[in-house]
Parts: C-alpha cells; sequence; structure tokens
C-alpha cells in the first residue's frame, strides 16, 4: 500500500467536510506522527497556551502545532488509562473548538503536516506499515474500532486457526495509544508457560526487552525481540505498582489447545476450558471433551469462557447447542442499514447433556463467548459466574479489497441476545459477581472494555434484569457455606501463583447446583417471541464513510 493513498485522503478538501471527518484526520494525522525516531503529535495552540506538560514545541501550522506529547508520570495501567481518557477528552474538545471557529479559512493545512511527516528517516522504511494505520484510524472513528482493511494473508490465517503452537514468552499483550506514546500492557500470562513461571503478572507496563526501550518501536519490532529461539532467554523489563522489574524469560514453544478439560480433584465437577470460537472443528472437540467428562462421572460442569475473544458466529449457536434444546433462541442480527436483512439464530438438534451448568465469564470475554453466555442465561440453563463481560455486540462482514490483497472489515449489524437486550457496551452480567480474590484491589477490578474503546456503538435496548433472583440468593448462601474457595485461597498464603479463586467459586456454586435441584436443566423458561421492530442505530458520519472507502478503494485499484 503506498502512502499517495493516504494522501488522497488527507486533502484540506476532505477533511473539512464535517466535524467527524475532521476529527479523523487529525487522528490519521497524528498515527502518522507516532513514527518518528521521538514521537510527536500535532496539538492545538489553544492547549498549549493554558496546559502545561507538552513536550518542546517542533514546527507550527496555523492553529495547531508538532509538538513532544505528555509524559505521565504514573505506569499504573489504572493510571495511565484515567489519564489517556482525560487527554482524550481534553484533545477532542480542542479539536471541535478549531473545526467551528474556522469560519473562512482552514486553520490546519493537512498537506503540509504531511510534507512534515514524510521527512522522518522512519518514512520510507515503514511507508507501508504506516499507510495502513492512516487509513484504520479514519475508518475506526468516522465509522467505528473494529472497522478496518486487513492483509487477507493474516485474514485467511486467523480464519483457519492452523495451529495452536507457537514459539514465545507466553503473553497476551494490550497496547494504549495516546499522542504517540505507546503504552503495553500484559494482559494475560498464558497459564504453564514461560512468562508466568519467571514471575510476569497480569497489569505488568512493559518497558524494556533486553535493555532496549520499547516505546520507539512497532509493533513488528517488538515482537520480533520479544520472539526468537526456544531454549534462549530473553530480559523483559517491566514497571509494577511504581516499581521497575527485570526478569530472565526462557523462551519456549507454547501449546495453547482450544478445548482442555479435566474432573476437579475431590469433586463430582468436570471443567472445560474454551479458548475462542474461531476454529471450524472446535464445537465439535468441546462436545467430545463434554461427553468424556460424563462418562468419568460429572454431575455437573464449569464452562470456562474468560480470555475467550470469540470468533465465527455459527460456532457459537452450535455450542449453545450442546447445552440448549432444539429450538432454543440463541441470538438475533439486526443490520444498521434499511437494506440489510435480520437474522435469528435458534438450536437446531437436542442438548448434548442435561447436566448442571456454571459458565465463567471476564471482561475479557468478547463477541461470541458472550453470545453463549447470554443465550445460556436467558434460557435459564446455566447460572454465570466471574465478571461483567467486555460489550462487543456488532457484527462484521469481510469482502475482498485490492484486487484481493486485503480484506475490509466493516461492522454492518447488532447482536440481541433471546431476551432482546444488547450485549454491546453493557455486556453481559454474571448471577454471581467474582473477582480475582476475595478481597480485590482495584488493579484486581480494573478492565478496558468495548466502551473504552474511541467512537465504539453506544448500547441501546433494555437493561438486563436478573430473571431469578431468589435462586441465585439460594446458590449464594450454600456457595457460602461451603466456603472451599475462600478457605482454599486464603490457605494458599504468599504463594507465587494464586489460586484462581474465580474458578474456585464456580466449583462451590456447581456442587450447590447439585445439591438444591437448582441446575436442573428441565426448569421452566420464558418462551421468546419475536423481536421488537428493529432498532436502527444509526452510523455517525455515515455518508463520510462510505465516500472515503470509495476513494480509498478506487486508489487501491479495487
Amino acid at each position: 500500500m503506498k502512502f499517495n493513498v493516504v494522501e488522497g485522503e488527507l486533502t484540506s478538501e476532505n477533511c473539512y467536510s464535517d466535524e467527524r471527518t475532521f476529527l479523523a484526520c487529525i487522528y490519521a494525522v497524528n498515527s502518522i506522527l507516532s513514527f518518528q525516531k521521538t514521537p510527536v503529535s500535532l496539538v492545538a495552540n489553544a492547549r498549549l497556551e493554558h496546559e502545561t506538560g507538552f513536550g518542546e514545541r517542533v514546527q507550527s501550522f496555523a492553529a495547531a502545532s508538532v509538538v513532544a506529547p505528555k509524559k505521565f508520570a504514573s505506569q499504573n495501567p489504572i493510571d495511565l488509562y484515567e489519564q489517556m481518557k482525560k487527554e482524550r477528552e481534553a484533545a477532542n474538545a480542542s479539536w471541535s473548538s478549531v473545526y467551528k471557529s474556522r469560519g473562512d479559512a482552514q486553520p490546519v493545512s493537512f498537506e503540509d503536516v504531511l510534507a512534515y511527516a514524510k521527512q522522518s528517516p522512519l518514512f520510507a522504511e515503514k511507508e507501508y506499515v504506516i499507510s495502513a494505520v492512516a487509513l484504520n484510524t479514519m475508518l475506526a472513528v468516522v465509522r467505528d474500532p473494529h472497522t478496518m482493511y486487513l492483509p487477507a494473508a493474516y485474514v485467511k490465517d486467523q480464519s483457519s486457526g492452523s495451529s495452536d503452537d507457537f514459539t514465545g514468552i507466553g503473553v497476551t499483550i494490550r497496547t494504549l495509544n495516546q499522542g504517540g506514546r505507546k503504552v503495553v500492557v500484559i494482559q494475560s500470562p498464558i497459564e504453564g508457560g514461560p512468562a508466568l513461571k519467571a514471575g510476569l503478572h497480569a497489569n505488568d507496563v512493559l518497558v524494556e526487552v533486553d535493555g532496549v526501550n520499547i516505546e520507539g518501536l512497532s509493533q513488528e519490532e517488538l515482537s520480533g525481540r520479544i520472539q526468537g529461539q526456544a531454549g534462549k532467554a530473553v530480559k523483559i523489563t517491566v514497571s509494577r505498582k511504581g516499581q521497575r522489574l527485570t526478569f530472565d524469560v526462557v523462551r519456549a514453544k507454547i501449546s495453547v489447545p482450544n478445548v482442555a478439560s479435566k474432573m476437579m480433584p475431590g469433586t463430582e465437577v468436570g471443567y472445560v476450558k474454551f479458548a475462542s470460537f474461531i476454529k471450524q472443528d472446535g464445537c465439535e472437540k468441546l462436545q467430545e471433551a463434554v461427553a468424556a467428562l460424563e462418562e468419568q462421572g460429572a454431575k455437573a460442569l464449569i464452562l470456562d469462557l474468560r480470555e475467550n475473544p470469540g470468533g465465527l458466529l455459527l460456532q457459537s449457536v452450535c455450542v449453545a447447542n450442546i447445552f440448549l434444546n432444539k429450538g432454543e433462541a440463541v441470538v438475533s442480527t439486526q443490520s444498521n442499514s434499511p437494506f440489510g436483512g435480520n437474522r435469528e439464530f435458534a438450536t437446531t438438534e437436542d442438548r448434548k447433556t442435561a447436566l448442571p451448568l456454571v459458565t465463567l465469564i471476564n471482561a475479557h470475554s468478547a463477541s461470541a463467548s458472550e453470545l453463549v453466555a447470554g443465550a445460556l442465561q436467558d434460557n435459564r440453563r446455566a447460572f454465570l459466574v466471574g465478571e461483567r463481560s467486555f460489550g462487543k455486540g456488532t457484527v462484521q462482514s469481510q469482502t475482498p479489497a485490492a484486487g484481493g490483497k486485503l480484506v475490509l472489515r466493516q461492522t454492518i449489524a447488532r447482536f440481541f441476545l433471546p431476551s432482546g437486550r444488547t450485549n454491546q457496551i453493557e455486556g453481559v452480567h454474571p448471577d454471581i459477581e467474582v473477582f480475582k480474590s476475595p478481597t480485590p484491589t482495584r488493579e484486581d477490578t480494573f478492565a478496558m472494555r468495548e466502551e473504552d474503546e474511541y467512537m465504539a456503538y453506544p448500547p441501546t435496548g433494555p437493561k438486563w434484569q436478573q430473571p431469578r433472583p431468589e435462586a441465585v440468593a439460594k446458590l449464594k448462601e450454600c456457595a457460602a457455606a461451603q466456603g472451599k474457595a475462600l478457605s482454599t485461597f486464603n490457605g494458599a498464603g504468599e504463594a507465587a501463583i494464586a489460586p484462581d479463586f474465580q474458578l474456585l467459586t464456580a466449583v462451590d456454586v456447581a456442587n450447590c447446583a447439585v445439591t438444591t435441584g437448582l441446575g436442573s436443566a428441565d426448569v421452566p423458561h420464558p418462551e421468546f417471541g419475536g423481536h421488537s421492530q428493529p432498532l436502527r442505530w444509526g452510523m455517525p458520519a455515515r455518508d463520510a464513510f462510505h465516500s472515503i472507502r470509495d476513494r480509498i478503494e478506487r486508489a487501491l485499484g479495487y
């Protein structure tokens, strides 16, 4: 992808067509400026005159200047997020003022800013990456954060889910970006992986890899430094609660099976972890694992959907059908366009198990995992334990672009659960809320969700209300009386790896679901009739999105 595609979009003529497009152009320009050797960003001059904390003014462009962005003192992920959110709100307000007070003049020449950005020595080397990031940043603002162009090879690889194995340190990460500054947070060490064994924790902020500061590294460069030959160590330096810590992590081949199951020790509770809905055979493997647990004598099941980012819609319907009977509602989609069709998805076969079911979710359970959890909850088939889910309730389609080299992934509809609620922003609420410890800290309860994504679609539809408060109250009382989760957790003391308090609690709840009879698969549930008329949830700057998309695809030769 050549940069002239970006230049064709970031013209003053295009960027001043409406306020949202103007803001999209500003964000795209700042994504380009972030590729300087020393990251800089474009800031409205009014902010520089009234706020402190910005670095040196490098270049002026009428109503704006290129400056070093604000440096945040804290390295705590929660503090960083709160500071970045305030920074984004201040930036949006200032750019709105610039746009509205423009009069007959154009207070920022986007052509001049791009000419300046192209002088960066990194520009020619990273032209393809810069172009892709800039275009996707624009689309994220004029449409939503899930609308983007992706390399076709990447999409194919993700869809095939060809391998559960990779070589690395065994972590999932999340990148926070603000004003050109990149903050990489360890979202979760993989269970049994070298990072966890070495002592890395969730919410550690990555600072250095082998002594190299990661702030100026691209995602590819960062991955290249972390990955390497199995058996060789890499020094990982993180910031944790104000402390700078360095760990020697020995790279290894990491195996993350999509389905993992076991009988919980000393119980008659079967446990099955389902990692994602991407694999075409995922539902089949899950069904086999559930059947095997029943053969081993399980009298209740725990379905663990924590950290599950979702995947294929039809896989979610198939997974739900393992536990729901034929003809039970799972999800419906409602188009965001008068020309789009609405669809309803229900189970088509008899359930494969009638065992009492507890489903674990957390703030990183997203999309398809939310649909399954919500359908099981709405149909009163499972009790949900854990945290409110991520809140990604939109549908994307994928169409080829650039002669098949790229794929346009764009948002086309919303998901609605059987009761008529949507999980967008709201997420799916657990019946029994449980955090990582019985006395959760600020770090334990903090999570970034869909609601924190810039320009995410707003919630709509009815709020969820607990449909069976008496049953949930009895289960809570029973689980508390058992007290095994709490005693096991407290008995571990200062163990290097704390016991999984959410899972321990789910075991107590599963036992109680059996002894009280509240987990019966034959508990009557409401019949969900047709949903109300489709909610037209609107697309801000819809015309801007379509015109931008059409111009980009013409430039790409599609």
